[in-house]
Parts: C-alpha cells; structure tokens; sequence
C-alpha cells in the first residue's frame, strides 16, 4: 500500500497566493458592478456570515508540532518510514 506525501515548497505557496489575491481583486471588481439592490444585501450577508465565522475560528487553541509528540504508534511510524523509502527507491530506478 502506497502514500503520498505532499511537500509544497515555497515558490508554489508563493504563486498560490498571488492566485488567490487575483481572485479576491476578480471579486472586487465584480461587486462594484453590481446594480442590484437585492444582490448587494446577499452579498452583505455572506460577508457577514464569514466575519463570524472568522471571529470563531480566533478562539482555537493553536497547537505546537510538540504537543503531537508520541502519537502515533511504533507500528504505524514503521509503515510510513517503510513507505518513505519504497518512494525514494521508485523515485531512483525513474531518474
């Protein structure tokens, strides 16, 4: 059985980032357009609606990688380090 791990270096995060800005300013763009009185109240509405949730989301505990220490188990360490290297042998014999 095969896993992936996915590592994302930091010229995607990078460019994902500036996609996601684009859009924002694509939206922004939109909106100002926008005519229709009943169609600015939904959009003030789902706004609102984010800004809550937002505010939820400021009270989350933020976790340290050291509060996960030990749980995972020795059995389940030993598969994904197995896997680990099953990767780097197929990612040699491709080179």
């Amino acid at each position: 059985m095969s896993r992936i791990f996915i590592i994302f270096d930091r010229s995607f995060l990078k460019i994902l980032f500036m996609y996601s800005e684009a859009r924002k300013l694509h939206v922004i763009e939109e909106v100002l357009k926008v005519r229709n009185e009943a169609v600015l109240i939904e959009l003030e509405a789902v706004l609102k609606k984010n800004r809550e949730r937002e505010k939820d989301t400021n009270n989350v505990i933020v976790r340290k990688p050291s509060d996960f220490a030990g749980s995972i188990s020795q059995e389940t360490a030993r598969i994904m380090l197995a896997d680990i290297e099953e990767s780097r042998n197929e990612w040699e014999r491709d080179i």
